[in-house]
């Protein structure tokens, strides 16, 4: 009985070999019926098939993603200001003047919380700021020196804050360590300001913008996405067109320094 069995199954593999062969035919799912090229010409509309080397393939694709690319350009959300409403209107007037319509921008109205410091000074009487950076020091609080060609200088800045209760707070820990004639200075009160945004703007058109002429040498920059330092950016929409993209970049690290600043004079 196992004699047969297994005689069956070796006859089984036997004609299985053979059928995949096409010894008996083309025999859908087997032999030449599945390769090529006979299964191409099997195919509805076979001459519409192409079979391409590796690198014309890869050409063909990266010639279709910038073809795509063309089709569907990349958009960007950039805006200027903050302006007060006679200067939106010329801010405005320079967009229609670059080819704009009013569908393309808006209006935005955001609060600006402000910017604080903590200061001393200004010490007008000769090695006064360097007996004050001196104390400073045996005490641990970090400071940086404000230049006398400064408005507020020659004096020391304890750290800078957008929010006037952190300030305050800092101040307190700081009085609590022995420093006694800090104060907290207002850089800019709590407003609101009205930016004008161009939310989708393709690379042609950030061009565009780059070279209108807006109030106050403000310039286009890109959006403030949330959780940004929106007082950094407000500054740099607020520099000069040509050194505005710089101004927002660099306001970012500025603003994280500050803030280090602040913890360290804060923790000693």
């Amino acid at each position: 009985m196992l004699r047969a069995f297994i005689l069956l199954l070796v006859l089984v593999n036997v004609g299985l070999l053979l059928l995949r062969q096409g010894q008996f035919g083309d025999v859908p799912g087997t032999g030449e019926a599945e390769r090529e090229p006979a299964r191409v010409a099997r195919q509805v509309n076979p001459n519409l098939v192409q079979v391409v080397p590796p690198q014309q393939a890869s050409a063909a694709l990266q010639a279709e993603a910038a073809s795509a690319a063309a089709r569907n350009p990349a958009l960007h959300c950039t805006q200027a200001g903050p302006f007060t409403e006679p200067e939106l209107l010329l801010a405005e007037a320079s967009l229609r003047a670059a080819g704009f319509v009013e569908a393309q921008w808006h209006r935005v109205t955001q609060e600006d919380s402000g910017s604080y410091m903590i200061y001393m000074g200004p010490y007008g009487e000769p090695g006064l700021l360097e007996r004050k950076e001196a104390e400073l020091q045996r005490r641990r609080v970090g400071a940086q020196r404000i230049p006398g060609n400064d408005p507020m200088g020659p004096g020391l800045d304890l750290g800078r804050y957008t929010l006037q209760a952190e300030a305050e707070a800092d101040l307190l820990r700081l009085n609590g360590r022995g420093v006694r004639s800090a104060r907290v200075e207002v850089l800019r009160p709590a407003q609101f300001v009205t930016l004008l945004q161009v939310p989708r703007a393709d690379a042609a058109q950030l061009r565009l913008l780059a070279g209108s002429k807006l109030p106050n040498g403000a310039a286009f920059v890109a959006c403030v996405e949330e959780g940004e330092d929106e007082a950094g950016a407000a500054e740099a929409a607020s520099a000069p067109a040509s050194a505005a993209p710089a101004a927002l970049a660099a306001s970012r690290p500025a603003a994280a320094a500050s803030r280090a600043r602040r913890r360290a004079s804060a923790a000693g």
